[in-house]
C-alpha cells in the first residue's frame, strides 16, 4: 500500500500572488489529514487539519472504486480542498508522480532528493 509506505506530503496552494504549503498525513488506512505546514512544524500534536479526506474502500474489491470524502475546514476554499484531493489522489495512484523527485516515496524515504 503506498499511502502506508509513503504517508507525508507535502502540498503547495496557490492563492492570490503567493502560496502556503499545507502537510499531508495518512492515517488508519483511511483518512488523509491536512495541516498548515507552520502549524505542524510549531507542535505536531496541536496542528488542526483543515481538510480530511476519507477513503471508502468497500467497493473496491467488486468493483475497483474507491469513494472519496473531503471535509473541509474554513481556512481553505472549497476550489483549494478539490485541488488538493485531485493531488493527493494522483500522486499515489500515478506511479510515476508517487516515485518523482516531488513525490510521496522520495520525501518519506529519500528526503534530501525531494524537490517541491
Amino acid at each position: 500500500d503506498r499511502a502506508q509506505a509513503a504517508p507525508l506530503q507535502l502540498h503547495p496552494v496557490r492563492r492570490g500572488e503567493g502560496h502556503f504549503l499545507l502537510l499531508s498525513q495518512f492515517q488508519h488506512r483511511k483518512h488523509f489529514l491536512f495541516t498548515f505546514l507552520e502549524d505542524y512544524k510549531k507542535n505536531p500534536a496541536l496542528a488542526r487539519p483543515w481538510l480530511t479526506m476519507t477513503l471508502h474502500d468497500d467497493l473496491a474489491k467488486d468493483r475497483g472504486l474507491v469513494l472519496v470524502r473531503g471535509d473541509v475546514e474554513k481556512e481553505l476554499a472549497k476550489n483549494e480542498a478539490e485541488f488538493l484531493i485531485d493531488q493527493c489522489v494522483q500522486s499515489y495512484c500515478v506511479l510515476s508522480r508517487f516515485s518523482a523527485p516531488s513525490g510521496p516515496l522520495t520525501f518519506n524515504q529519500e528526503p534530501k532528493k525531494f524537490d517541491l
